[in-house]
């Protein structure tokens, strides 16, 4: 257990208005990361988030000191997660984001807890921002949660839609395919490919991203990767109906896709077209 002078210099420092003073809290907080009992890392973590609602778009010298939060936070371990897993809510996406990049350092005990908030949790943001820091871990233990995933894409919420486009592309460029099921893979090829006609444009390019990357690591099989084809051809306008997706974020990672899936830059098809 840490002296109450210790934390309490601690606690002021974090609750300075001076970034070296506050870089300095965290330091602080790095160096007696493993001397600290349960409930002062409760106290501790919580004060720490605190720092994730600064704004460094207004003051870019508050980047170091975000930074320095999150190498702390990920210091206290485990017994930080419960902390950073309760501050995910819809109230403010920046400080969600941290949120997220921090439990994706933190490894299996964070992994765990994240999947649990993902798959029983009735709030939609919690389980986007809990999906989201998933898909940044390389823990085998998603490979077993990735039927819950696929079945994210069906949700009402977009942003939740969004992620879980996204996390099935993560997932399968960390593991590949051999951990996954031929069904799930299926499965997974068949409902991004319903997603690429999604009305939230987040959505559609996420899919197409994760087509390709399926592509990529050769998970599709001969008539999927035609099917696949057909739909990114139809995005690009290059096949011959010249209705392409109006979004550019979508039709960017379709050329992307196009490549992993013929070998083919769409400069290229469209100068063999011409000849």
């Amino acid at each position: 257990m840490v002296g109450d002078e210790i934390l309490q210099a601690i606690f002021h420092g974090l609750k300075s208005r001076e970034p070296m003073e506050m870089t300095t809290a965290c330091y602080q907080v790095i160096d007696y990361s493993h001397k600290f009992s349960p409930g002062q890392v409760h106290q501790v973590a919580d004060a720490m988030v605190s720092l994730f609602y600064l704004d460094p778009a207004d003051h870019p010298e508050l980047n170091t000191v975000i930074d320095s939060a999150v190498d702390a936070l990920v210091a206290l371990g485990s017994e930080a997660v419960d902390v950073l897993i309760e501050d995910l809510t819809d109230a403010d996406l920046k400080a969600n984001l941290l949120i997220g990049r921090t439990l994706a350092q933190m490894g299996p005990a964070a992994s765990s807890a994240l999947i649990e908030k993902f798959k029983n949790s009735h709030d939609p943001f919690q389980r986007t921002f809990a999906l989201f820091a998933m898909s940044k871990m390389d823990d085998p233990a998603l490979v077993k949660a990735f039927p819950d995933i696929i079945a994210a894409l069906d949700d009402d919420h977009a942003e939740l839609r969004d992620t879980a486009a996204r996390a099935i592309g993560k997932i399968v460029e960390t593991f590949g395919c051999t951990d996954m099921t031929t069904d799930d893979l299926e499965l997974a090829f068949n409902k991004l490919m319903l997603k690429v006609s999604d009305p939230h444009p987040g959505t559609r390019s996420k899919a197409v991203r994760s087509i390709g990357k399926l592509a990529k690591a050769n998970c599709l099989s001969e008539p999927a990767k035609k099917t696949a084809q057909s739909a990114i051809e139809a995005i690009l306008g290059i096949d011959g109906q010249h209705d392409w997706d109006r979004a550019f974020n979508v039709r960017r990672e379709a050329e992307e896709a196009y490549f992993h899936l013929t070998g083919k830059s769409m400069e290229a098809s469209e100068s063999c077209d011409k000849t």
